[in-house]
């Protein structure tokens, strides 16, 4: 997983809200999700809690 790539929570169905990785550091990774009105809503997850699209 780096920078850029596109993922979604682990265990979701596949038609969730997909976001991009804005940042890797050790087992963290900042996600920027999309929200419904527009804006970016940026989240940090464990590593394990996401899966690449």
């Amino acid at each position: 997983m780096k920078e850029g790539d596109n993922v979604r929570l682990r265990g979701y169905p596949k038609d969730s809200k997909i976001g991009k990785v804005r940042r890797v550091s050790n087992r963290n990774v900042e996600v920027s999700w999309i929200m419904g009105s527009g804006w970016k809503h940026i989240v940090e997850h464990d590593i394990h809690d996401l899966e690449g699209v």
